[in-house]
């Protein structure tokens, strides 16, 4: 008589999958789906194996990817994010000038997902220069006004670290002309790595009136790879190119704007072994004048028509509706013909309640910023009762976001907050 097949007895412990079972990549792969770096770092102390996967250099980059592929999957289906962190944020941060002194002084974090300061800064007093991803460029004023030379720290407020360059080789000019935006960082990718050695420069406007007697703009470059500053001179088309009006880095290129022309130059070109004189890149001269941003990689002209120098408002009779005109074209950098092309013209609308607005407001390239990942949405500030604004092309409203007292505000600057802090770059010794 055949016996009858014993039950299975059921552990309810002992043969259960474990954590520290599974291989290398099935445990990163379970790290990437972590909301954010904070939550994967807080994982680090948990054994060697843990802080060794996350500690590699190689993790921080690949954590990056994952969280680029599984967004851009969610857009693609529409869907949400179980997890807000899950995108990359940002903020807008506003240079503000002190009210002893007329010099920018005060750095704000002003819209955001993260309180954040730079107050763990050695130097008494700093103003924001620019902003690269998460990185901050700022700039010594007391050793501006003591010595007539710049010192810029290198930092990332979410991480606190920082790195102060070498005095730049600046002529001393009058701190208001700083409101022009005449300074550019740029790092050259993989700067998302944990490591520290990644290449960057720091790139400063010697003069913003081109020298007539070379047609050439003067650079002041600041190299990593030899850890120190090289004056160079860009040569620009005379006849078009008159005085920089701004600066702005896209796709890894440093684009110079002077009324209608636009030049480039791409910054890692200059080297210890370069020559001093660099031809700039001619690109398709501006549609109109107006605004030269970035969004999305691409290049951006914001314009507001203006009478009597003077940006033309339309208001209900309540006073209490503003009707601003607004164009924008954009240059796609990727086609082989590049070619200016509008994506905007209309008028968009804002209601104030409870509050009487001015006529003729005049609107600042210095106080206009593009959100990073969508070319629809403008942040401005605009002199009606001293209101930062955010402008939607696509729906046409204008949204009051804070009051700022204009007399205060020198410039704004936006801070994108990366899956992984950037570290700031190692020094040459």
């Amino acid at each position: 008589m055949a016996r009858p097949p014993k039950t299975p007895k059921i552990n309810h412990g002992g043969n259960r999958t474990r954590m520290d079972g599974l291989d290398d990549h099935m445990l990163t792969q379970i790290l990437f789906r972590l909301p954010n770096c904070k939550t994967v770092l807080a994982c680090s102390p948990v054994n060697k194996r843990w802080c060794s996967l996350i500690s590699d250099p190689t993790f921080s980059a690949q954590f990056t990817n994952h969280k680029k592929k599984i967004t851009t999957l969610l857009k693609g289906s529409g869907s949400g994010s179980d997890h807000e962190d899950d995108e990359a944020h940002w903020n807008l941060i506003a240079t503000m000038q002190s009210s002893q002194q007329w010099v920018p002084l005060i750095t704000k974090f002003m819209f955001g997902f993260r309180e954040l300061s730079l107050e763990f800064l050695p130097c008494k007093t700093c103003t924001t220069t620019v902003t690269f991803k998460d990185l901050v460029l700022c700039s010594n004023y007391w050793t501006y006004q003591e010595h007539g030379r710049l010192v810029y720290y290198i930092t990332n407020p979410i991480t606190k670290q920082w790195v102060a360059l070498p005095p730049c080789p600046v002529y001393k000019h009058r701190w208001e002309q700083e409101r022009i935006k005449r300074t550019a960082l740029i790092c050259q990718q993989p700067y998302i790595d944990s490591s520290q050695h990644y290449k960057f420069r720091v790139v400063e406007v010697r003069n913003t009136c081109i020298d007539s007697s070379q047609e050439t703009l003067g650079l002041v470059v600041y190299c990593s790879e030899i850890g120190e500053w090289k004056e160079i001179n860009l040569r620009v088309p005379k006849e078009e190119f008159r005085q920089l009006e701004t600066t702005v880095v896209c796709n890894g290129i440093i684009y110079f704007k002077s009324g209608l022309s636009l030049v480039g130059l791409d910054p890692f070109d200059v080297n210890d072994t370069c020559d001093t004189t660099l031809e700039a890149r001619v690109m398709p001269p501006l549609p109109d004048f107006g605004c030269l941003q970035e969004s999305s990689g691409q290049l951006l002209i914001i314009n507001s028509p203006k009478r009597c120098s003077k940006t033309f408002v339309c208001y209900s009779e309540d006073r209490r509706v503003i009707e601003l005109e607004m164009e924008m074209w954009k240059l796609d950098l990727n086609q082989a013909r590049l070619a200016w092309e509008m994506t905007f013209r209309g008028v968009c609308k804002g209601t104030w309640k409870g509050r009487q607005l001015q006529r003729n407001i005049a609107l600042e390239g210095d106080l206009i910023e593009v959100h990073p990942y969508n070319d629809k949405l403008i942040y401005m500030f605009l002199p009606t009762k001293d209101w930062f604004v955010l402008c939607d092309t696509q729906t046409g409203y204008i949204t009051p976001l804070k009051s700022v007292h204009r007399y205060s505000l020198s410039r704004i600057h936006r801070l994108e907050h990366q899956w992984w802090p950037t570290s700031v770059p190692a020094l040459v010794q």
